[in-house]
C-alpha cells in the first residue's frame, strides 16, 4: 500500500507491456487515493486518450486508432502529475 505521493513517484504505477501493439495496461497501486486521471499524449502534445475519476487498479488503454510512435502517459493524483513514456509499435 502506498502511503504518500512520493511512493507513487517511485513505483506506485506500472505500464505494461512496453513497447506494445497499441493496447497496454496502467496499474496503479495507491489504495489511499480514489481519484486518478490518465492522459495519453503524442510527441506533439496532442491528447489521444483521457479518462478521469479512476480508482487504484488496472486500467486497459487502447490507442490503436493513433499512429505508431512514442507517447507519454500522465497520471494525475493528489494535485501532482507523473509521466512515463510508452512505445506503440
Amino acid at each position: 500500500m502506498i502511503t504518500n505521493i512520493h511512493q507513487l513517484i517511485n513505483g506506485g504505477f506500472t505500464i505494461y507491456p512496453n513497447p506494445n501493439s497499441g493496447i497496454f495496461n496502467v496499474e496503479i497501486n495507491d489504495s489511499n487515493n480514489n481519484n486518478f486521471t490518465i492522459e495519453v499524449s503524442d510527441m506533439m502534445g496532442t491528447r489521444v486518450y483521457f479518462i478521469e475519476h479512476l480508482q487504484a487498479g488496472i486500467i486497459q488503454i487502447d490507442i490503436t486508432n493513433s499512429a505508431k510512435g512514442i507517447y507519454f502517459v500522465k497520471i494525475l493524483a493528489g494535485g501532482q502529475t507523473f509521466t512515463k513514456k510508452v512505445v506503440y509499435r
